[in-house]
């Protein structure tokens, strides 16, 4: 069954979980219109935030965000 969950602009992120922790995929997602995708590993990644620790900060914000989101609370 398809629904939507959320509507997502520029900059955002969608399989966040999976850069913190291995496990099937849980979704699948669509584009209303033309998009821009990057694909990046775990290893690439892993390395990624090795090198810029503080952009954790910013991938965190965004789960919490849309956790808190789902679930109504502001």
């Amino acid at each position: 069954k398809d629904a939507t969950i959320a509507h997502l602009g520029p900059g955002k992120v969608i399989g966040e979980y999976g850069m913190f922790v291995e496990h099937r995929r849980t979704f699948s997602a669509s584009a209303e219109g033309p998009v821009r995708l990057w694909e990046i590993s775990y290893p690439v990644l892993q390395r990624f935030l090795l090198a810029y620790p503080e952009s954790v900060f910013s991938l965190m914000r965004q789960t919490v965000t849309r956790l808190l989101d789902a679930i109504g609370r502001d």
